[in-house]
């Protein structure tokens, strides 16, 4: 399923695997999404990131991912 979605992770390194990573980082994707779609999919990322990141402060992984979401937000705050 993950190659049908994604493509051929072999050719991927580190956080490139992480499909919240790739999604925040704007890579290309194969997945198209409504905008509709597309919001209730970063909610629900979001609702996930959050519990996570403070049950887990020390994670540097975990906090890549929510620093790439803020940066992200950041970006479009000053469009």
């Amino acid at each position: 399923m993950w190659a049908a979605l994604f493509g051929d992770a072999s050719v991927l390194r580190g956080r490139e695997r992480n499909a919240v990573w790739s999604y925040c980082a704007g890579l290309p994707g194969r997945v198209s999404h409504t905008p509709e779609q597309e919001a209730r999919f970063e909610a629900a990322v979001v609702a996930d990131l959050r519990p996570a990141a403070a049950r887990y402060p020390a994670d540097a992984g975990l906090r890549s991912l929510t620093d790439v979401g803020q940066d992200e937000q950041g970006a479009q705050e000053a469009m």
